[in-house]
């Protein structure tokens, strides 16, 4: 409804003024540590969790086999190179989305495993992401 909403104001060429654009840009800079946090106090780290399987698949897939797949079929099998190929490619080894975990908890859709996956996600995709990078690199330059 909002996005109608928008789409609408858009096409009347609805202008806000600077008042009310800080305000909305205060609160919108709000969302994403909202949402971090939201996240974070859903994560209780248990080692004996039955989860840690198939998280183990789900972050390998994610942060190691498919950008290696991207590499290997953009850069080396049809030898593109730039930075739209190089973005795409790290952007698919980025850690799983926090809004994808939270709709899911609040859906009911095992919140324990998405808040895990996230929870264990964001930190291990700081070094696979580097090393996605620091591999591009070397093959793209």
């Amino acid at each position: 409804m909002a996005f109608l909403l928008a789409i609408f104001m858009n096409i009347m060429q609805f202008k806000w003024n600077d008042e009310v654009i800080k305000l909305l840009t205060f609160f919108g800079n709000l969302v994403v540590p909202l949402a971090l946090i939201s996240v974070g106090m859903q994560w209780k780290l248990d080692p004996h969790s039955r989860h840690w399987l198939l998280i183990s698949y789900g972050l390998a897939y994610k942060l190691i086999l498919f950008p290696l797949l991207l590499i290997i079929l953009f850069v080396l099998i049809l030898g593109k190179r730039g930075e739209i190929i190089e973005i795409s490619i790290l952007e698919a080894a980025m850690a799983p989305m926090v809004t994808a975990g939270i709709i899911a908890t609040s859906y009911g859709l095992k919140p324990r495993f998405c808040a895990m996956m996230l929870g264990v996600g964001i930190p291990v995709s700081f070094f696979t992401l580097g090393i996605i990078y620091f591999l591009l690199q070397l093959l793209t330059r």
